[in-house]
Order: C-alpha cells, then sequence, then structure tokens
C-alpha cells in the first residue's frame, strides 16, 4: 500500500479546508431550505473532510504493480464513494456502458464527470495537464493512469496519441472529453477529432456518452477554481443523468467525431429537462 501518497493527500486536503473562511461561501438555495454560510460552510467541510478520508484509503489500496485493468476497478469503487459523500444522485437513463477496449467519449460539463462516467464504466483517462496539481483529485488521477495532456505542446499531443494507441491496442477503455474543456448545457462546443482518428486508425470501437446535471450552475465553467465552484454549488444534493449510445466504428475519424457528437447534442435535448420524465 502506498501510503506515502495518501499522506500526502491528507496534508494537502487539511490545507484546503483550512483556507476557507465565510467569505467564500455564499447563501445556496436548495429545494428545501435557504442555508446560511455558516451551515454551508459545515455541510461543505463535511463533503471535503469525506472525499479527502475516501480518496486517502484508495490510494493506500492500490498496490504497487497493479494491472490498468485492476486500476481501473479500485477507481470505479472510488467513484462511487465520491458520489455518495457528495450526494450526488445519478440517473441511468439508458443504452448499455461499453466492454472492454473501446474509445469511450462523453461531452464535458463539470470535474464531477469522471466520478460519473467512472462510477459506471471503469477506465483511464487523457485529462489536461493542469489536473495533476489539483489537491485531492490531481493525486487520484495519477494513481489511475490518466494521462496528461498540454494541448499547447505539438509534443505533449502527439505523446497522448500514442498512449492512447497503445491503451486501446491493450484491451483498456479510454476515456475522452472531446470537447477539450467544460462547456455550459445545453448541447456542446467543438469536438477535437484526434483521438477519433487513432481510433479510427486501430479500428477501435467508440462509444458516446451523454451526461447532464439538473442545474446550470452545476456546470464548471470559465475557469472558476475548483474550490470556489465546490463551496458554491455543493451545500445540498445534486441530481444527474447519464446515458449510453450506440457503438460506432469507421476509418474517418473527423467523421466519426460529426456522428458521435450529433448523438450526444441529441441525446442532451431529450434528458435535458429534470422537470420531465424522458422519453423513450
Amino acid at each position: 500500500m502506498d501510503r506515502g501518497i495518501a499522506y500526502r493527500v491528507c496534508i494537502r486536503g487539511w490545507r484546503t479546508i483550512s483556507s476557507l473562511t465565510p467569505d467564500d461561501l455564499i447563501m445556496i438555495q436548495t429545494p428545501s431550505r435557504l442555508l446560511t454560510k455558516a451551515a454551508t460552510k459545515a455541510v461543505v467541510t463535511r463533503k471535503i473532510f469525506g472525499i479527502l478520508q475516501r480518496t486517502a484509503l484508495h490510494l493506500a489500496e492500490v498496490p504497487r504493480g497493479a494491472t490498468g485493468f485492476e486500476i481501473a476497478l479500485h477507481m470505479q469503487r472510488w467513484a462511487k464513494v465520491l458520489l455518495d459523500v457528495c450526494d450526488v444522485h445519478v440517473d441511468y437513463i439508458g443504452g448499455t456502458p461499453p466492454e472492454w477496449g473501446c474509445l469511450q467519449v462523453s461531452n464535458h460539463r463539470s470535474y464531477m464527470d469522471i466520478m460519473l462516467l467512472g462510477s459506471i464504466s471503469p477506465g483511464m483517462y487523457i485529462a489536461k495537464a493542469e489536473i495533476k496539481d489539483w489537491p485531492i483529485i490531481g493525486p487520484a488521477a495519477t494513481r489511475g493512469d490518466s494521462i496528461y495532456v498540454d494541448r499547447d505542446n505539438k509534443d505533449s499531443r502527439k505523446a497522448v496519441r500514442e498512449a492512447l494507441g497503445r491503451g486501446l491496442q491493450r484491451g483498456y477503455t479510454m476515456n475522452v472529453f472531446p470537447e477539450g474543456t467544460t462547456a455550459a448545457a445545453p448541447g456542446t462546443i467543438g469536438f477535437r477529432s484526434g483521438s477519433f482518428e487513432v481510433a479510427a486508425e486501430l479500428g477501435a470501437k467508440i462509444a458516446p456518452v451523454a451526461l447532464e446535471y439538473e442545474l446550470l450552475s452545476d456546470g464548471w465553467i470559465n475557469n472558476e477554481p475548483p474550490l470556489q465552484h465546490f463551496t458554491r454549488v455543493h451545500g445540498g444534493p445534486k441530481r444527474a443523468r447519464i446515458s449510453f449510445g450506440p457503438i460506432m466504428q469507421g476509418s474517418d475519424g473527423k467523421e466519426l467525431a460529426r456522428q458521435a457528437q450529433a448523438w450526444i447534442n441529441a441525446e442532451l435535448d431529450r434528458i435535458g429537462d429534470f422537470s420531465k420524465p424522458v422519453q423513450d
């Protein structure tokens, strides 16, 4: 067990909690009550402690030399626990989570997307480089064999494409957010085709996924500091929906990107209104 990593997560997490002040928090409206700043801080602090504790335990439980499949299953258990700690209720709308060995692509709303996807469909992630330095999430992502990309660096993009290809060839499920950043509802922004081109070259399967949150404010956008966003929106329970699409394959990566985005946009339109039941 890697207790050194777990210890570092505890220290960084404590510093995160200690930095919170009442001025960091705002009045948060929930369906049942209006929480004061002090009450909100108590709820958020409890959640951060829970995330910290469970992440440290998760990191300590992943054995040295674990295979990619074993690590992905550890990450799945971690994701399920964190959704429970954060009081995020996920409605599984439909479709079938893909089997191992595919490129899984999803729209991107928030840092919580990783937990939503990971709780149902275990796999590895392509993540932007700055996530590596985030408290709590960074060490967990690194231990989960995430592949980091600096999109402004040509060599980094090339190395990530090669790593993505190796992962697919080894039979891993590789998770990518092809928008390259988070985007507000409704719909999506332009999909980057690089990962689709790698899958097309290898003849790999592509599995599109649509995910949505009940409130527009649940989305993490505009480079808001993650801690500030978490304290702003996680003072009460949250709802999310996730739907898995049909498997796609082809030889034209750009066309596959277009098809995946078209399905995701249509599905987001279908599942996005939480005041209504989803129509089949």
